[in-house]
């Protein structure tokens, strides 16, 4: 980094887990920086539809906070825009889905300790290549409503007069794309006072196959693949797994996108996550799988990624947090503030696309708190040296004013 960086050399013992936070959030930065160059509309300047193309970019006040973990194993920024996107910020959605993975599981083990059951049932329908995504969620959405208007869905889950005693439901949207084209599913968890018999899941599988006719969404031709594969039915044991990986890996696949030896000829028929199709994009310059990210972008804009039940929450004691709020959390349990950059120093810093090399030099250099804004000050200042790699711009919430 050249001389001016004085302490930069001034390093504690390398803190655990430091090299996989680096590795992690380099990457999903890199794919953050990706989804917003696609879903970037130039003549929309602040006013950005999808407020991925400000997460971690734009400053909410007058400075950039910048706090260290106390075992300098990791650090983060403060006073940033946070988008709260989970459907297409790769940095967002980690810390929102642990959050739903932690409510998820404190509503699990409530019901599950005073003998109450959890099901998960999980939808779908047949679906082919060229089927646009706009249209298929469309039918999905008429026909999830007709299901649970359905005379069967009543007579096992309605929360009044349901034979299984249902407190309530928690609904999860996932979605890939690969051979077959876009194949959208919908995760239901039931907390039921009883399991559901073998009887009533045949009834709720004929119905849900009906409610998929009536809506568009398969016909009489493919009724056997349907009755045996649209509708799932699980409890216990599955139902807890699906809680336990919710918000991980297997749910938005960067890191298993990352990892999976990709052949370039096969990227088209592997079944892909939306943020699958980033690394697609971004790693294997696969044009294609950017034009769907957006295509996908734009259907799922204002979507939730989870929906409870109305007075579910309140029966478990949990409390209502958007995503917004949860994107917002921290996940550093114990840290210590190093210092502030002001606007032309964070201009600088995303000049050099340095922002994960400056969470990492304060996790393993900022240690001593009396030097740690000097040391701060320095690491900036050395960047002057380096290549620009990227215009740098951001907008400053007082007035908006933009900084090119």
């Amino acid at each position: 980094m050249g001389n001016k960086a004085k302490s930069i050399h001034k390093k504690e013992p390398k803190a655990f887990g430091l090299e996989e936070f680096t590795k992690s959030k380099s990457f999903r930065v890199a794919m953050q920086h990706t989804a917003a160059g696609l879903l970037w509309e130039a003549n929309s300047g602040k006013k950005q539809k999808f407020r991925v193309c400000h997460c971690g970019r734009s400053i909410q006040g007058d400075v950039v906070v910048v706090y260290r973990a106390t075992d300098g194993s990791r650090a983060r920024f403060g006073g940033l825009t946070t988008c709260g996107s989970g459907w297409t910020c790769p940095v967002c959605a980690v810390r929102i889905g642990e959050v739903r993975r932690e409510e998820l599981s404190s509503a699990m083990v409530q019901h599950v300790t005073v003998g109450g059951r959890v099901n998960l049932l999980t939808m779908t329908f047949p679906h082919e290549f060229d089927h646009p995504l706009a249209e298929l969620m469309e039918k999905f959405d008429k026909a999830r409503q007709k299901f649970k208007n359905s005379r069967a869905y009543r007579a096992v889950l309605n929360k009044k007069e349901g034979a299984a005693g249902c407190l309530g439901c928690v609904s999860s949207l996932e979605i890939t794309h690969g051979k077959n084209g876009w194949h959208p599913h919908l995760h239901m968890l039931s907390f039921t006072q009883r399991s559901i018999t073998d009887d009533e899941i045949a009834k709720l599988k004929k119905a849900w196959v009906n409610c998929l006719i009536k809506c568009g969404l398969g016909d009489n031709t493919k009724l056997t693949e349907m009755m045996e594969h649209a509708l799932d039915v699980r409890g216990g044991e599955d139902a807890a797994a699906y809680i336990a990986k919710y918000g991980r890996e297997e749910k938005w696949g960067i890191t298993s996108e990352l990892t999976r030896p990709h052949s370039k000829c096969g990227l088209s028929e592997e079944s892909m996550t939306p943020f699958g199709l980033l690394v697609a994009y971004q790693e294997y310059g696969e044009a294609w799988a950017g034009e769907k990210f957006k295509e996908f972008a734009g259907v799922f804009l204002g979507r939730r990624l989870i929906t409870w039940s109305e007075g579910l929450r309140a029966q478990f004691a949990i409390d209502e947090t958007d995503d917004q709020q949860a994107a917002e959390t921290s996940d550093v349990p114990d840290e210590h503030l190093v210092g502030m950059l002001n606007p032309e120093q964070w201009k600088l810093v995303l000049s050099r696309n340095a922002r994960v090399e400056l969470m990492r030099y304060a996790a393993e250099c900022c240690h001593n708190q009396a030097t740690a804004q000097n040391d701060l000050n320095d690491f900036v200042e050395s960047l002057k040296s380096t290549a620009q790699r990227a215009r740098g711009w951001f907008y400053e919430r007082l007035g908006w004013r933009l900084l090119q």
